[in-house]
């Protein structure tokens, strides 16, 4: 949950892909949690 009203899915297939696109799509969770976290939006304006 991002806030009371909010909830934040990240979707990502890596399987197969190797340890290189776990590694970035571990880093990308990270990154958009610290942001949604912080109150900016991901929102496209």
């Amino acid at each position: 949950m991002v806030d009371s009203d909010h909830l934040a899915m990240v979707i990502a297939d890596v399987s197969g892909k190797g340890i290189p696109a776990s590694l970035f799509m571990m880093v990308s969770k990270t990154l958009i949690k610290n942001l949604l976290m912080t109150g900016l939006s991901l929102r496209k304006r």
